[in-house]
């Protein structure tokens, strides 16, 4: 018998935190807000609906590192495109993400050159404050 532990729903909330950064901090910085809205669309860097995701608490960990990881190195901004050490880390993340479900169909090289976008314009960015004028 094995006994396998739930994901817990701090750990859901964290995943669908963390997929939100993507489409308001990362996502902003490499394409533009029509290709963004496509990629919703699309169900791109989305959960997967059913009720029981993730399985178990290490498949939900498996995804939060990964996304972390993800995040932080596409945060770099200006990521070497002849730097197999990090290309190799971005697709095993991918490979992780890939595997529970969450679509992200994106490749190093995309990232790898800056595409000189200003997120600040963004729908997809949040307020810098809340006042309205």
């Amino acid at each position: 018998m094995k006994v396998v532990f739930a994901a817990t729903q701090e750990q859901k909330e964290t995943i669908s935190s963390l997929l939100d950064d993507f489409y308001s901090s990362i996502l902003p910085s490499y394409f533009q807000d029509d290709d963004i809205y496509t990629f919703c669309e699309l169900n791109i860097l989305k959960t997967p609906s059913f009720e029981d995701w993730p399985n178990s608490a290490s498949d939900a960990l498996n995804v939060i590192a990964a996304l972390q990881v993800m995040k932080t190195l596409l945060e770099l901004r200006n990521i070497d495109s002849h730097n197999p050490h990090l290309e190799s880390i971005f697709y095993k993340n991918k490979k992780i993400l890939e595997s529970h479900d969450i679509s992200f169909p994106f490749t190093y090289s995309q990232y790898t050159r800056q595409k000189g976008l200003s997120h600040s314009l963004s729908i997809f960015t949040p307020a810098y404050n809340d006042f309205l004028i």
